[in-house]
């Protein structure tokens, strides 16, 4: 790669990490959301819940890629909050934005965002 290019940060590797500030956890997802990130994921989303918060976010601004086992993580993130604590950040990747849309997923980030 020349110089004057620079990789991205992750270089499209999947990364998950949960931040606290005060009462809420936030799961930050970023890069390419696949099987492969799927465990990782899970065990995130089970750290966020069970501290202290009394809401969890799930972030999608930094995914640049998502396939259905992804897709499948949003569903069951937002079936299993029975509690209404679950709320997301959307993505800017317009790749992901499509994929969410074209499933129906968007609807259900959308609808868990605003409650």
């Amino acid at each position: 790669m020349p110089e004057n290019q620079s990789a991205s940060p992750l270089d499209g590797k999947f990364q998950a990490d949960v931040v606290h500030e005060g009462a809420t956890s936030t799961l930050v997802l970023a890069g390419e959301f696949d099987l492969s990130g799927i465990d990782t994921a899970r065990a995130k989303l089970t750290e966020a819940r069970d501290g202290d918060s009394s809401q969890v976010v799930i972030d999608l601004s930094r995914l640049t890629f998502i396939d259905s086992t992804g897709i499948a993580f949003l569903v069951a993130a937002v079936k299993e909050d029975d509690e209404r604590l679950l709320g997301f950040i959307p993505c800017k990747a317009y790749a992901v934005q499509r994929v969410l849309s074209v499933t129906g997923v968007s609807k259900m980030v959308d609808a868990a965002a605003s409650e």
